[in-house]
């Protein structure tokens, strides 16, 4: 066995078991030793965690096969989409399905146990192949509040893919989609017959898809708004990139993130702008965090 394979063999007999549905690297940015955050879990105190503990959940994005009911359900989600992105999450559905064929279909308690390891590994290689289209170009430009890479198609998708996923890929969206799923009129006569969290690992890959294509087809009002704090005073959270269309009136989506404890930015929005050291609305987004969080935010020493 050549080394590279050796290296991917042991990744999935080791898998990744703390699912970090909040990027530790992302993270690290509001850590003043690399190690450790400030962490607020009660809205009035902060303490020191480590890193590598916070918002992390066990075996979050473990591949389960979808049963034809499942299947059918998910399937209604992006039935009316456009040709392209029905093509593209009909591919995602079926590669899914074969994977999932492939690990269960096992029969000694060996294999079981490997098959069960590799879908707990491949859950989180989904995860992290939406966290790499976030390059180093992209990431540069956002760092120095440079929007020139949303004039290349390929750039703005991977921004779209990475920043649906990010929103849709934490513990309070998985609680949300459960939630509304339990609770839909027309799931009324099948509950118990679907599992919710199931449903939930395919569809936040599915929505990401079908959102990213959308914000492709919206190119003239694709721009952002860049917030910057000389005094590094912008938090994050549990829940970082938060949707604030409804609080603005818009009708699509209007997304805020905090990049950096220096810069943070909203997209998209119909005009290019930068607005540094702004007290008021610093306090004003910080809030914005704050109040979408699920169990805890963070700010830098």
């Amino acid at each position: 066995m050549d080394t590279k394979n050796e290296e991917l063999f042991k990744r999935y007999l080791n898998p990744t078991r703390g699912s970090h549905y909040v990027k530790r690297e992302y993270l690290s940015n509001w850590s003043s030793d690399g190690t450790h955050i400030l962490t607020c879990r009660d809205k009035t105190n902060f303490v020191s965690n480590n890193l590598k503990d916070v918002c992390t959940e066990r075996d979050m994005y473990k591949m389960e096969k979808l049963t034809n009911l499942e299947l059918m359900q998910v399937q209604t989600f992006y039935k009316n989409s456009k040709p392209r992105v029905k093509e593209i999450n009909d591919s995602f559905i079926g590669m899914w399905q074969l994977a999932c064929s492939i690990m269960e279909n096992k029969d000694n308690p060996e294999d079981k146990n490997l098959a069960n390891k590799i879908a707990i590994q491949c859950g989180e290689d989904l995860q992290s192949n939406f966290e790499s289209t976030l390059d180093d170009c992209i990431k540069k430009c956002l760092l120095n509040c440079e929007e020139s890479f949303l004039d290349q198609d390929d750039k703005l998708l991977n921004f779209g893919l990475y920043l649906f996923s990010q929103y849709l890929r934490t513990q309070k969206q998985k609680n949300k989609v459960i939630n509304n799923l339990e609770n839909a009129n027309h799931f009324e006569n099948i509950k118990g017959q679907l599992n919710p969290e199931k449903l939930w690992k395919v569809l936040i890959i599915i929505m990401t898809n079908m959102a990213s294509y959308e914000l492709l087809s919206r190119k003239e009002t694709n721009h952002i708004c860049f917030i910057k704090s000389n005094q590094k005073a912008l938090i994050t959270s549990d829940q970082p990139v938060v949707n604030i269309a409804k609080d603005i009136d818009h009708d699509y989506v209007k997304f805020y993130y905090p990049i950096s404890p220096s810069v943070s930015i909203i997209f998209p929005v119909e005009k290019f702008s930068i607005i540094e050291d702004d007290i008021s609305l610093i306090k004003k987004m910080n809030d914005v965090i704050i109040n979408n969080s699920y169990r805890m935010f963070f700010k830098l020493k």
